[in-house]
């Protein structure tokens, strides 16, 4: 990744942070069994993180890989800055009483089952549509996947550090470039049918104006998994 494209994680860390509040205090969707109540506490514990400026909490919500591209950034962030002061699960909606020092007391996290994908909404007392986390299983855990609609690594300045090998990385940069544009355009039409393969994700994108998207410099064949919020995988260097 270019000097130009760095961005001091802490910086992003506490703006991200604002911006969560910002959305929280203008502003949910059912389910109920445990998968569905491990997803939503797994999304609280990042939410909490988040809104506690609690750097280590935040770091243990994320894919492995983030999160360790993301510790020696952390390191010096401290740890929380508020706490959970009372946690209700009702079948349906967990909610978390926070004491944090952006102000927000009381955050609501549910799942919502009418979309096709594990996404968990997040709101506070008032009506919010748009701010949701998208989910991935790692290791029989939930990990946040995506935020704002992005990358959660993107999202929170994470660098990933490029491979050595100039082809691998120039293979990872194109499938987070088509993740990207795949989250933004899933983000207005979640209620559209997805595409089922890299194929379709392909003439999906370039039907939208997309220029042809780039092949793996190495040969390798993309395949696009649609569940949940979608993800590439190379079959020469593997996941990004």
């Amino acid at each position: 990744m270019s000097d130009a494209r760095r961005t001091h994680p802490l910086g992003i860390l506490a703006l991200t942070s604002l911006l969560l509040a910002t959305f929280l205090l203008s502003g949910c969707a059912d389910s109920g069994d445990s998968e569905t109540r491990a997803q939503v506490e797994a999304a609280g514990d990042f939410v909490t993180a988040l809104l506690t400026s609690d750097a280590p909490g935040i770091l243990g919500t994320l894919p492995a890989h983030v999160a360790e591209a993301g510790a020696e950034s952390f390191a010096d962030a401290g740890s929380s800055d508020g706490t959970v002061t009372d946690s209700d699960w009702d079948g349906d909606t967990l909610l978390l009483t926070i004491e944090s020092p952006l102000g927000i007391e009381n955050v609501r996290i549910t799942s919502d089952e009418t979309k096709d994908s594990p996404l968990v909404s997040v709101s506070s007392d008032g009506t919010l549509e748009d701010l949701e986390l998208g989910m991935m299983r790692e290791d029989d855990e939930w990990k946040v996947k995506t935020f704002f609609g992005l990358p959660v690594e993107t999202a929170l300045g994470i660098n990933i550090e490029a491979p050595e090998d100039p082809e691998t990385a120039q293979c990872f940069d194109i499938m987070r470039g088509v993740m990207t544009m795949y989250l933004a355009w899933e983000m207005d039409n979640r209620d559209a049918e997805k595409p089922a393969d890299y194929a379709e994700l392909t003439a999906l994108l370039e039907g939208l104006g997309s220029p042809e998207l780039p092949a793996c410099p190495s040969g390798g064949e993309y395949t696009f998994d649609s569940e949940g919020w979608g993800d590439i995988e190379c079959s020469t260097h593997g996941h990004y």
